[in-house]
């Protein structure tokens, strides 16, 4: 079971680690849905260098969640980025640490943050693995499912009331 833990906004310093748990849990859940040149894409947009460009740019939104361990350390053991406010670009939890509330908070935590005058539809390209939580989060398939770039994916959107 989770233990408590903290949502924060993400960090220049954290893009280390935000890299390897998506690497992580990526390898786990979302590599056989690409091809091999879309994981080497996949794995070229998801680096530690890419990850600390998109934390500095104003376009993203990067948020954390974060479990206490000893020696008053965090570690990371969630992360929602989004994209110009109504975009999910990133949404991944670490596996242990799934069904157990996080995803949930994370996007608790996005829609408090959004501004009232941003777009009232959200969309995600979600992989197969987590298509049946953004079902639960109340997102709706747009299109059917696709490769672009040998990257899998199926265009949803959600209707955020306003």
């Amino acid at each position: 079971m989770t233990s408590a833990f903290q949502i924060r906004t993400a960090t220049a310093e954290d893009s280390a680690e935000i890299s390897e748990l998506i690497v992580n849990v990526a390898k786990g859940q979302l590599r056989n849905e690409f091809t091999d040149e879309g994981w080497e894409l996949f794995l070229r947009l998801i680096s530690r260098q890419t990850q600390q460009g998109l934390i500095a740019d104003h376009q993203f939104n990067y948020w954390v969640a974060c479990v206490d361990e000893t020696q008053g350390k965090q570690k990371i053991i969630g992360i929602l980025s989004s994209k110009n406010l109504n975009h999910i670009f990133h949404l991944f939890i670490l596996p242990e640490h799934q069904r157990q509330g996080v995803g949930q908070a994370l996007w608790n935590n996005y829609l408090f943050h959004l501004p009232s005058h941003s777009s009232p539809v959200i969309t995600v390209k979600s992989s197969e693995y987590a298509y049946k939580f953004y079902i639960q989060l109340g997102f709706i398939q747009q299109q059917p499912r696709c490769i672009e770039n040998g990257l899998a994916y199926t265009l949803m959107h959600y209707s955020r009331k306003t």
